[in-house]
């Protein structure tokens, strides 16, 4: 195979050209095999230099732990700074690779620089020494370095210049970010140079230099020095982490603990579980006075708190305003300690309520309010809860919430008010009521939440794993699970499935239905919003609703509260100003009614969601923060009044419902996440694929760990996408489905189809039926999990998912569970796991293959794997194995356990040897050999018109070769070079493709 590449006009910088057969459902292909390897990848990366501070998940490690997304970083004013690698022998190397964050990390020769931006120095005789060395990309995301073989135990660079801070986007990013730090015996690259070539980079009056990543020119220059075309195989990473059981505080071992209460003489009472204890003194006024974390031993007392704070339009309520009453414990038992303490005054009486349940690492405070005057009492303001912990810092919880957290040694506490809208000053805990209690009436508050947490050790997003971890699991245990889940949905919007295509294609539509009822689906809604629907001719709806009813599909309609959209049938709808206001409460009972009227089982509750603070005195509620606390709690009523009107109505929401407190009344997933940031968006960089529904894959995986870390959402409240959209096209990935719906599985049992292909085969529906069915029978396990390997928050505007990586999911309880390993990279990948279940030190486990064959694999203790020791699999290209980890059985035959890497061949279909055939200043001719395997033939003789394989490649059986290239004048991981490249010779118009030719056949290239 011979590949022609002209480089004529742009300058397109660093181009690393990989090329991987990826061959519609062709059993195997496969080229010569790449042999580099990263000795960095066995060493121990640190840092040499005096007085750098380590930043916090960006230590050392970052850069030789095979990933591209987590990164070493040292700041500006911390320069000089080293980064290398140490081994425990000496290493002969030659070469070294490193990769930065991005282009703008390093400097170059575009203001005719002679200087040098970093030292590389090796380890001889207990002293640093330079090496002269030949660099190969300059001012790009990744710098190449090749010099005289050394050995030496050490190797590093040396930074002294900070990045130029006029040419950085962020403030942030004012330090160096090195994402990978490589090192090789043998040089494992290729280039291409064009001497003393210059091309224009930018126009006169054009601020091109905002957006391309090399260092602008000086002065009033337009153009730039032509860097080299890189031919650099894709490597083969280990990816590293810890199995352990998920954290799951119900089943941890401080559960088992039961609840108890004691009270003194001195007027204190202790309510204690296996997680916290809460001590209370009733000496000299009533007050919380001491918080034990009793999972790290670590306690804090309170001498500061207040007990409550009422205000009302009359005065403020404290403690100090009551007579203390009685103290009332009767009703506890070993799973739940409650405490009743009554206050009493001559207008109001408050009795302050605690609980503190076995399985709960949190405790519930709440008040009770009592009118004993003769007229109505308006309260305005409660503080439920004042601990006054020391230092709070705030947790975000999706955009509208923060949680207070303080921070110990060893672990802390969090706390939060169990309602949709409240605020916060330090831990002390307020909502805005603004409720009237008539004479004689009670008024309950809404519930304070006090819990603890245990750090890991790891740091995420800024904070201490743990937190979020425990955090979510409160969130997880006030969200039940309901008796359907796992449940599979189907999101008619995507597919584009509804009234108007009912109409118009009816027996398309039907096949629709009838298909999805096949693959397992439940419930579906409809692409129209549902005002729409409301006011569409009633046989048409009813049409629709009992076509999915004798499919056995609930189905129904999305409420939209003013996306301001026209979706084909007209109203576009806007937002109002006040859900409480006469036409907000028109739409409740015209949405209600529709949902009465037919009966509708599957509706999203609240898209384009937003809550304004509204002033008119007629809407039956207070002024401003009132009225955004009064229009949440009539939200939570209008999902009361649609289970009323539809019993068994299932009802999730997209991007309204978002607050994590929202989200626990959901009765399946929440779809709405925080777009444009914290890796959380909709459009993450992927690894190029030629399957549509593995690009899917890889883009939910990262969008939906942002919905997981930043929003608190338990993964079982996830959306778990499966396939493309129907938007897009309507035809089936014959290669990607399976993969992308194991990918939605690997999160939790829960999934949503976004597509129902028209022409799914009988085996892809049957592949989806086991694997739902597989995924309901360990629901158990899939309800919780854990991300494995890289678990890193980025920067807003840093979008990537999985390129260049290993993803992994871990489903561990106890001493036994399921891991998922998906390879979303166009050669293998290797994840080495150790082993630290429940269990003792000497405990023996076997590991058994799930997908894609069932087998068990050869541990090296007699077949076993012992606790503490290390599981590695290797995982083929754009594949997905899932092992089952469970104690050993002695009586077990171990004669047909396999290797762990067995099967692995037949994937290889990487090319990765190319020699340079010929090169000029303005092309170069790049060639390589594979063999076709000789039971694809079938694949090469494909009658499907070009036009329509060439739009939608996954939905046909051909052979296809995928160039992977990448412009690394672009930030990494997101660098890939885009559809339809343009390459323009010197004098014309039109661009050229790439002229690639089989056997000295030529082929035809699509972007």
């Amino acid at each position: 195979m011979r590949l022609f590449w002209k480089r004529r006009g742009r300058r397109i910088s660093n181009i690393g050209l990989f090329c991987g057969m990826l061959a519609g459902t062709v059993a195997a292909a496969w080229g010569a095999e790449v042999t580099s390897a990263n000795l960095a990848l066995h060493a121990r990366a640190r840092s040499w230099e005096p007085g750098v501070a380590v930043v916090p998940e960006h230590e050392p490690a970052r850069a030789n732990d095979g990933s591209l997304h987590s990164y070493w970083g040292v700041k500006a004013d911390d320069l000089p700074a080293d980064l290398g690698v140490e081994w425990s022998q000496p290493q002969k190397v030659s070469s070294l690779v490193v990769r930065y964050f991005d282009g703008k990390m390093v400097r170059g020769p575009a203001v005719a620089r002679t200087q040098p931006w970093a030292r590389l120095q090796y380890w001889e005789h207990d002293a640093w020494k330079d090496l002269e060395a030949q660099i190969i990309g300059q001012e790009t995301s990744a710098v190449r370095y090749v010099f005289s073989a050394v050995t030496t135990t050490r190797l590093r660079l040396l930074f002294t210049e900070p990045p130029d801070p006029e040419a950085r986007r962020h403030p942030e990013r004012l330090g160096i970010f090195v994402c990978e730090f490589e090192v090789y015996a043998h040089v494992p690259f290729q280039w291409v140079s064009s001497p003393d070539r210059v091309v224009r980079i930018q126009r006169h009056g054009a601020r091109t230099y905002q957006r391309y990543y090399n260092e602008p020119p000086s002065g009033d220059a337009d153009y730039d020095f032509a860097g080299p075309l890189i031919i650099e195989p894709k490597q083969t990473r280990i990816f590293r982490d810890t199995l352990a059981p998920t954290l799951i505080v119900p089943e941890s071992r401080w559960a088992r603990e039961p609840c108890a209460v004691t009270t003194s003489r001195t007027q204190a009472v202790q309510l204690k579980n296996g997680f916290l204890q809460l001590e209370i003194s009733a000496a000299g006024g009533f007050n919380e006075i001491r918080l034990t974390n009793r999972v790290t031993g670590e306690s804090v007392a309170t001498p500061r708190s207040r007990a409550f704070q009422v205000r009302t339009a009359e005065g403020t309520l404290t403690p100090e305003n009551f007579k203390f009453g009685k103290v009332n414990t009767s009703d506890s038992n070993e799973e739940v300690s409650r405490l009743r303490v009554e206050l009493t005054s001559v207008k109001v009486n408050v009795t302050l309520n605690y609980e503190l349940r076995r399985q709960d690492h949190f405790y519930h405070k709440w008040l009770s309010l009592e009118n004993q005057g003769l007229s109505d009492l308006q309260v305005r303001d409660v503080t439920v809860s004042s601990l006054e912990l020391p230092r709070p810092v705030d947790l975000m919880a999706g955009q509208e919430l923060t949680y207070p957290i303080t921070r110990l040694e060893k672990g802390g506490f969090f706390s939060a008010l169990e309602t949709i809208y409240w605020e916060h000053q330090g831990d002390a805990l307020v909502f805005f009521p603004g409720v009237t209690i008539g004479s004689g009436k009670t008024f309950e508050t809404e519930k304070a939440v006090v819990g603890i947490y245990k750090n890991r050790g790891e740091y995420l997003g800024g904070w201490d794993r743990g937190v979020r971890e425990w955090v979510t699991e409160y969130h997880a245990q006030i969200s039940p699970l309901s008796k359907e889940w796992p449940d599979v949905y189907c999101e008619g919007w995507s597919a584009k499935i509804g009234v108007k295509e009912l109409l118009e294609r009816p027996q398309w539509s039907e096949q629709f239905i009838e298909t999805a009822e096949k693959m397992g689906i439940r419930y579906m809604d409809a692409y129209e919003p549902a005002h729409q629907a409301a006011v569409m001719t009633p046989e048409w709806v009813r049409r629709f609703v009992d076509l999915a009813n004798r499919y056995h599909i609930a189905t129904g309609w999305w409420i939209d509260f003013g996306s301001d959209i026209d979706w084909g049938t007209g109203a576009p709808l806007k937002p109002l100003a006040c859900k409480l206001s006469p036409e907000g409460e028109s739409y409740f009972r015209e949405m209600v009614e529709l949902a009465r009227r037919y009966k509708l089982r599957a509706m999203h509750w609240a898209d384009f969601f937003s809550v304004f603070p509204c002033n008119q005195p007629g809407h039956g509620h207070l002024p401003g923060k009132y009225s955004i606390y009064a229009q949440g709690q009539r939200m939570l009523r209008f999902g009361q009044e649609l289970r009323q009107a539809s019993p068994g109505i299932m009802l999730g929401a997209d991007g309204g419902l978002t607050n994590p407190q929202y989200v626990r009344y959901e009765d399946s997933r929440a779809h709405g996440t925080y777009y444009g940031g914290y890796q959380g968006d909709h459009f993450s960089a992927v690894e190029p694929d030629l399957h549509i529904d593995r690009l899917y894959g890889d883009m939910n995986r990262a969008y939906l760990y942002g919905s997981h870390t930043v929003f608190l959402r338990p993964w079982f409240r996830m959306l778990n996408c499966v396939n493309h959209f129907g938007q897009e096209s309507h035809r089936h990935d014959r290669a990607g489905f399976r993969y992308s719906l194991l990918s939605a599985i690997a999160m939790a049992g829960q999934v949503t189809f976004n597509e129902v292909p028209e022409n799914i085969s009988e085996k892809e529906i049957q592949f989806a039926q086991r694997w739902l069915n597989w995924a309901k029978t360990n629901k158990d396990y899939l309800k919780q999990g854990e991300r494995l390997f890289d678990r890193s928050l980025h920067f807003a505007d840093y979008w990537q998912a999985d390129a260049e990586s290993l993803a992994g999911f871990a489903h561990i309880r106890g001493d036994k569970g399921y891991v998922f390993l998906l390879n979303p990279t166009a050669v293998e990948q290797i994840a080495e796991l150790s082993l630290a279940m429940e269990g003792t030190a000497s405990a023996l486990y076997a590991v058994d293959q799930v997908f894609p064959v069932k087998m068990t694999l050869q541990g090296p203790n007699n077949g076993d794997y012992p606790q503490g020791e290390k599981l590695r699999v290797t995982v083929p290209a754009k594949q997905v194995r899932i092992l089952w980890i469970s104690p050993a059985s002695s009586s077990a035959d171990k004669r047909s356990r396999q290797p762990e890497d067995t099967g692995i061949a037949q994937w290889q279909r990487y090319i990765g040897d190319w020699t340079i055939a010929e090169h000029s200043p303005e092309s170069a001719t790049l060639a390589s050999r594979f063999e076709f395997p000789s039971n694809a033939t079938p694949y090469l003789s494909s009658s499907s018109p070009e036009s329509d394989w060439a739009k939608e490649p996954w939905a046909y059986d051909k052979a296809y070769l995928v160039f992977l290239m990448k412009d690394e004048t672009e930030e990494l991981n997101n660098q890939w070079i885009p559809d339809k490249l343009p390459i323009l010779r010197s004098n014309a118009t039109q661009p050229e493709s790439l002229a690639v030719s089989v056997n000295g056949v030529p082929k035809a290239v699509h972007a």
